[in-house]
This record gives structure tokens, C-alpha cells and sequence, in this order.
């Protein structure tokens, strides 16, 4: 809810939820860099069937679902289809969420009192494959 959004978007600039049920796997992008200079919030998003991992078409249209992935993958540390499914993949059971937290707000973060609770990323994963080093964006680049 506004809870979660405030929160999250007190931590980060940018944060992707990742949502799994039993039979949908969600991808959401909120982003303040890239609804800066917006009137209208932007904020895309796309769900695939969890057995088939092709788009849920019963619940938004192809075209839109494809598109949001691309921005998402254009503005995001998840630069193809295979990193935004690892993230997925995390999520061990059947349901559940992950929520992971981009262009972190450092002066809103303890990072020290626990050095379990709050975990910045690495730069670049195991397989060599790099994150994006940041992923700011221009209003301009949004449909």
C-alpha cells in the first residue's frame, strides 16, 4: 500500500518487487528517477504464468506487458530476462515477495548496527555478468 511505497521510496530511489503465487510470478518497477519531471506516475509492471514463464494474458495485454519489461530492464540493475528471473528464483517457496531496494538514500540507512539486517549488492555477479553501475533515467525516455 502507500506505506510500503513511502517506505521504500524513503530507502532508494528505485525499488523491484518481485511477488510469486502458485500460479503468477510478478515484476513491479517504482521508480522516482524515472517519474522526475512527470505529471502522470509511471510505474511498469508485468506478470507471467509461474509453470510456462510466458506472460499471464488473461490479466493485461502482451504488448503492454512486453513493453514494461523492456523499461524495466532498460532502467533497472536487471539488464535481461535471465537476472530479473534469477531475483525470482530467490523466492524458494511456492508464494511470497522480495523487494529490492535501488540507488539506495544512504543517510536514511544504519548499515553498521547489524550486519545482517541492510546488504548492499555486489557490483557484479557470480556468472561475470554486470549490474549497471546506476540506472538513472530521463522523463523524456518514458512512454
Amino acid at each position: 500500500g502507500v506505506g510500503f511505497k513511502n517506505g521504500s521510496m524513503r530507502l532508494g530511489e528505485d525499488a523491484l518487487v518481485l511477488s510469486k503465487s502458485k500460479d503468477t510470478q510478478s515484476v513491479i518497477f517504482l521508480s522516482r528517477n524515472l517519474n522526475k519531471g512527470r505529471q502522470n506516475l509511471y510505474v511498469p509492471q508485468y506478470t507471467l504464468n509461474t509453470h510456462s514463464l510466458e506472460y499471464a494474458a488473461e490479466l493485461m495485454d502482451l504488448e503492454e506487458a512486453e513493453n514494461n519489461k523492456q523499461m524495466i530492464m532498460k532502467h533497472s540493475i536487471f539488464i535481461n530476462e535471465r537476472l530479473l528471473q534469477r531475483q525470482m528464483e530467490e523466492i524458494r517457496s511456492t508464494t511470497g515477495t522480495r523487494i529490492i531496494i535501488l540507488n539506495p538514500v544512504l543517510d536514511e540507512l544504519d548499515l553498521t548496527s547489524d550486519p545482517h539486517d541492510i546488504r548492499i549488492a555486489k557490483r557484479e555477479l557470480d556468472d561475470g555478468l554486470n549490474f549497471r553501475q546506476e540506472s538513472r533515467v530521463q522523463a523524456k525516455d518514458v512512454p
